[in-house]
């Protein structure tokens, strides 16, 4: 099982026609909450971010997971241990 938090999620660019599109873009001072919907469903989300955003209403984006946050489980529950891996362009 794979587990992250929320506020562990970014946007990032969507491939293609998966993803989210921006429904509406709402800043609160130095917060801004992106809101997301799904091609299919009638469930919103809404993402929470600092302002400014580079995001806009009609892009389609993705929700990308925060390095180092992600967490794996087995069947029992337990915390699997992730090796940290560094990609050197």
């Amino acid at each position: 099982m794979l587990g992250i938090r929320p506020e562990h999620l970014r946007l990032a660019e969507a491939q293609g026609s998966e993803g989210f599109e921006i429904a509406n873009v709402e800043y609160l001072g130095n917060e801004v909450y992106v809101y997301l919907e799904p091609k299919a469903g009638d469930t919103l989300l809404i993402q929470r971010g600092e302002a400014p955003t580079r995001w806009s209403v009609g892009q389609r984006v993705a929700l990308a997971p925060a390095p180092g946050h992600v967490h794996l489980f087995d069947n029992g529950n337990r915390a699997l241990p992730l090796k940290a891996t560094l990609a050197v362009a």
